[in-house]
């Protein structure tokens, strides 16, 4: 016997897992300008259905203790990893340098504070074959949990990728 549930879940599972344009499953993507910082990123979009993608980013420091890690959500107007608009949420967590003691014992030591961000970044995707470049810019909000601010700043996006 059919219940008012079971369509309800239909509806749901094909929105999540729609018909995909393109047979790509997910986008690997980083932002090469960030080494001129002496930083890396990695960002892996996973798609979840024609127009959605959810995965994890990380960035971390080269030379100093400080990362950021969390998830990024993207709505694509056109399809997921295609040409067109996009919009990413996303949620970071980690540990950014404030300042710097010299210790003549030890060596340099870094005072460092956890970091929360949270924000939106519309940009556009251009595609060619598995080749992608991503552009934006966006809004975040910052705290920082050991000084206790939060703060509101822009957001540059550029990163290239691979789909996959």
């Amino acid at each position: 016997m059919m219940t008012i549930h079971t369509p309800m879940l239909a509806i749901l599972a094909a929105v999540i897992t729609g018909p995909a344009l393109a047979d790509d499953i997910v986008n690997i993507r980083t932002n090469p300008l960030m080494v001129f910082g002496s930083f890396v990123n990695l960002e892996v979009d996973i798609r979840l259905g024609q127009h959605h993608s959810l995965g994890p980013a990380l960035t971390v420091s080269g030379i100093e203790p400080a990362f950021e890690a969390g998830l990024n959500y993207t709505y694509f107007e056109q399809a997921a990893f295609q040409t067109g608009w996009q919009w990413t949420l996303f949620a970071l967590a980690g540990q950014e340098v404030i300042g710097y003691n010299s210790d003549e014992v030890s060596g340099d030591e870094y005072d460092t504070d956890w970091i929360y961000k949270a924000g939106v970044t519309p940009g556009y995707l251009w595609r060619w074959e598995t080749f992608n470049v991503s552009a934006g810019l966006g809004v975040h909000a910052l705290y920082q949990a050991d000084s206790d601010r939060t703060s509101v700043h822009s957001d540059l996006l550029f990163s290239i990728g691979w789909a996959r």
